[in-house]
């Protein structure tokens, strides 16, 4: 710098103007480079995700998603069946017990809205079977 403040006040604004003009670099900056960190993250995340999956799928160790989708539907089956049963016996249980009606009932309504539930869910796997799915 040639010209340089001499004055007090001008000594005043020039420290000022610095400290705005590091600031109105070092915040965006920052908030860049930040970002720049977790996306690199994330895409390094993927790969390794997929380097294993493909070396789960080569190895045996992972079936392909739709056989897999399959097999966990028709294990979702299963314990709902398995449920129903439980249930039923709880009820003829109590029954015997106690003889009351209004406690089976509040069981048939606690039982519906398990059912309610495990249809949602048995839909999802269905429209997830039905499309591509990568695990």
């Amino acid at each position: 710098g040639d010209t340089f403040p001499i004055e007090a006040g001008g000594k005043l604004v020039a420290t000022v103007t610095m400290v705005c003009g590091l600031m109105v670099l070092a915040l965006p900056l920052s908030v860049v480079g930040t970002n720049f960190t977790e996306v690199y993250e994330d895409l390094q995340r993927q790969r390794r995700s997929e380097k294993l999956r493909k070396s789960n799928l080569e190895s045996g160790r992972l079936s392909e998603p739709s056989e897999r989708l399959a097999e966990i539907s028709d294990e979702f089956k299963q314990l709902r069946a398995s449920f129903d049963k439980s249930v039923d016996r709880l009820v003829a249980i109590r029954r015997l017990d106690t003889g009351a009606s209004s406690e089976t009932q509040q069981v048939d309504a606690y039982k519906a809205m398990i059912h309610f539930g495990l249809d949602g869910l048995d839909r999802v796997l269905a429209s997830t079977s039905n499309n591509k799915v990568a695990l």
